[in-house]
Parts: structure tokens; C-alpha cells; sequence
């Protein structure tokens, strides 16, 4: 069995972490448009109070 070098896993954990960073910046990026299209396009007060709704729900889960 090969070992890995402690470069090649400093290696595998810095791309693991920069993958999982894109993803979140990509699905963050998703949201934002969504937001964008919900509530700037148009006027649709029903969609807009989902977001209220859906926005507070989050923040209150990371604790804010």
C-alpha cells in the first residue's frame, strides 16, 4: 500500500475545500438570481412574503 506525502494531502484537502466553496458560491448565486427574478421583476406580494418567510427561517437557523 502507497502512503500518501503530506503535500499530496494538503493537496486533496485544499481541492476538496475549494470545490465545496464553489458549490456553495454557485448555489448562492442560484438563490440570488431566483430572489431577483421573484421580487424585481414584477410586482407578486405572494411570492415576496415567501421569501420574507424563507429568508428569516434561514438567518434564524444560523443563529442571527
Amino acid at each position: 500500500m502507497i502512503k500518501p506525502t503530506p503535500q499530496e494531502v494538503r493537496a486533496e484537502m485544499a481541492r476538496q475545500i475549494k470545490e465545496r466553496i464553489n458549490a456553495a458560491m454557485e448555489a448562492n448565486l442560484k438563490q440570488q438570481a431566483e430572489f431577483d427574478e421573484d421580487t424585481s421583476m414584477f410586482h407578486n406580494p405572494r411570492r415576496q412574503q415567501w421569501w420574507s418567510w424563507t429568508v428569516e427561517d434561514e438567518l434564524k437557523r444560523s443563529g442571527f
